[in-house]
């Protein structure tokens, strides 16, 4: 796990160009479990570490430019939005709780996972439901395509158990933090 987590870790100019991957959030705090629980020192591993602090920043400087408080991407999708904060949620423990970084992460987990619970379907048959998007992209106001636009909103209010599974895990590592002492509930 350590060897695979290397190719990322060390080649940050390729991985810039590159989406952010919050499954090595996710791999990374795992590996620290198991290096922790085996009575290991972490700090051996700081350049993992690194490595997870500069996501965390490019995804907190994501976040801010988003137009829609609670959605990192700014086009009210909840997957995006609820992937990013299951690597946030695993990473939080390992940061600096009293850094910047740490604060703005749990600034973002928190607003995200309002926008996630708005997001859920309240009533009817599809009740518990997490749509695609929570809002249809503009037409006039879109820089992408008209065909993107079409096929994403006719999407949009789509359900699928993966759109669930993800909401439901970045709030079910929420609840995790709010255990360990690490965030308040909202």
């Amino acid at each position: 796990a350590i060897k695979a987590m290397d190719v990322p870790a060390k080649n940050r100019e390729a991985m810039a160009a590159k989406p952010i991957d919050h499954w090595d959030l996710i791999a990374i705090a795992k590996l620290f479990d198991i290096l922790q629980a085996e009575g290991k020192d972490v700090s051996e591993y700081g350049y993992l570490l690194d490595y997870c602090k500069w996501l965390v920043d490019r995804l907190l400087v994501e976040y801010g430019e988003s137009d829609v408080r609670g959605s990192f991407t700014g086009g009210y999708g909840t997957t995006p939005t609820a992937t990013r904060i299951e690597g946030l949620t695993a990473i939080l423990p390992y940061l600096d709780q009293e850094s910047d970084r740490a604060k703005g992460t749990k600034t973002a987990i928190a607003e995200a996972v309002e926008f996630l619970r708005n997001s859920q379907i309240k009533e009817g048959e599809l009740a518990g439901g997490v749509p695609l998007a929570t809002v249809k992209k503009d037409t006039a106001t879109s820089t992408e395509s008209q065909f993107a636009i079409k096929r994403f909103n006719d999407k949009a209010a789509e359900i699928r158990i993966d759109y669930l599974q993800h909401a439901i895990s970045a709030v079910l590592g929420y609840d995790i933090l709010i255990k360990k002492g690490l965030m308040t509930s909202s």
